[in-house]
């Protein structure tokens, strides 16, 4: 029997691409209907979103924040078309295991890190879409983000990923 990791196709790089660009071209008169979306399919999942980018960044991040966790979402749900609602527990279980990685973490040297984080990359379920994450958040050309908020939003992000890979329905 497949794993639930080998059950899945992960999101194809050309279909990032795409969403991100359908994403970033999306008038402001779209965003409320977008959002309407997500509060309906993803209740959560934008409430956690919402809290951890309110108590923790300025406005602009904030929103940086809140419009990346909702590009991944586009991303998900449109390439793995049924996905659960996430719970609050599945993202406290996986802000719980992030924040654990990164406590192993800390005890490493910097080049087993960079080598830890390869394998990460290698074996992560969703690597595209957290190479967009990377990408998007240390890139951006709207909002600078500091080393620490990059890295705060980092894991608010990748724990709203993760929370989304454990929700596929195969």
């Amino acid at each position: 029997m497949k794993s639930d990791q080998q059950k899945f196709a992960p999101v194809p790089s050309e279909v990032v691409t795409e969403i991100w660009q359908e994403m970033g071209a999306m008038s402001v008169d779209a965003i409320p209907g977008l959002m309407e979306k997500i509060q309906s399919e993803q209740p959560a999942l934008l409430a956690y979103l919402l809290a951890v980018s309110e108590a923790n960044f300025k406005t602009q991040e904030a929103e940086l924040v809140v419009y990346l966790g909702t590009v991944v979402w586009q991303m998900m749900r449109r390439w793995h078309r049924q996905l659960m609602r996430v719970s609050v527990k599945k993202l406290d279980q996986a802000e719980e295991e992030n924040l654990a990685e990164l406590e192993s973490m800390s005890q490493v040297t910097e080049v087993s890190m960079w080598t830890h984080s390869q394998f990460i990359l290698e074996t992560y379920p969703e690597p595209e879409i957290l190479r967009y994450l990377v990408e998007a958040l240390t890139e951006s050309e709207d909002v600078k983000l500091s080393d620490e908020d990059i890295g705060l939003a980092f894991l608010y992000l990748k724990t709203a990923l993760d929370a989304l890979i454990r929700c596929r329905v195969f």
